[in-house]
């Protein structure tokens, strides 16, 4: 993503990874989420729907984290499992393979371009 984000010549190409939220000082998001609102566990499924495991609060996550999630068993293919998609109203976390993270359109409207 940094390399398409370079030829594009966007200035987030250069941009250090965020690994966390920067005014939380200890780096514990889930501890403070948990202080703030009321986390309340639900269903990590995948994208047909099937239960996966189950999280301690859909808003300690994010889409494209790959780690957290502990799911107890691997993928069929081995491969890691990262966060598509998170339902609030349902308070469900849905989680599958990195190449179901790719956007193939954006759609908006009031667009405003800035460089």
């Amino acid at each position: 993503m940094r390399a398409e984000a370079a030829e594009r010549g966007l200035s987030v190409a250069k941009k250090p990874d965020s690994h966390d939220i920067c005014f939380i000082p200890d780096g514990d998001t889930r501890g403070w989420l948990a202080e703030q609102i009321d986390l309340q566990q639900g269903p990590i499924v995948d994208p047909e729907g099937e239960q996966l495991g189950e999280h301690d609060g859909a808003q300690a996550f994010t889409v494209g984290q790959r780690r957290g999630m502990k799911l107890g068993r691997p993928a069929p293919d081995g491969k890691p499992r990262f966060v598509l998609e998170i339902r609030p109203k349902e308070n469900t976390v849905v989680a599958g393979p990195q190449e179901l993270l790719e956007v193939d359109f954006i759609t908006g409207i009031r667009l405003s371009w800035a460089k």
